[in-house]
């Protein structure tokens, strides 16, 4: 039994560890490598694990994590120590300090899980959405 608030989206570890040792059976591999990949694995396709409720509020956290670490980016780029001082710099240096951390975002490799990222069971046709056209208002067609 594993003690304390240790948990994956909110779900204890206990619970996906049993259900993938039970899925697992008497199954064996020849690397240990391949434990932690099936298991992997096993997260990503299980459904059962994670209800909708779980899953939106784990995106709902990612997202406001992902929106305060690009404020505190531009923040870095503008200057200030705290995302409040934002607050008390010009459009012109807010502008300057968000191109600056928009060419940093831009220049990053996204994951491959997270470029196949699945929105209401269809995969995102345009994974080279750049953060500038994003906010330019480009849209992929998720269609």
């Amino acid at each position: 039994m594993i003690y304390g608030s240790a948990g994956l989206q909110g779900v204890p570890w206990e619970l996906p560890i049993k259900a993938f040792r039970e899925t697992l059976g008497s199954d064996q591999f020849d690397r240990l490598e391949t434990y932690p990949e099936r298991f992997f694995e096993f997260l990503q396709h299980n459904d059962k694990l994670f209800s909708e409720e779980t899953k939106n509020k784990a995106l709902i956290n990612l997202v406001g994590a992902a929106v305060f670490r690009l404020q505190m980016l531009i923040a870095v780029y503008a200057e200030v120590d705290k995302v409040e001082g934002l607050a008390d710099k010009t459009d012109e240096e807010i502008e300057a300090a968000l191109t600056l951390a928009e060419a940093q975002v831009d220049a990053m490799e996204l994951p491959l899980l997270l470029t196949e990222a699945d929105c209401s069971g269809q995969l995102i046709p345009d994974t080279t959405l750049s953060f500038s056209s994003a906010r330019a208002g480009a849209n992929p067609s998720l269609n």
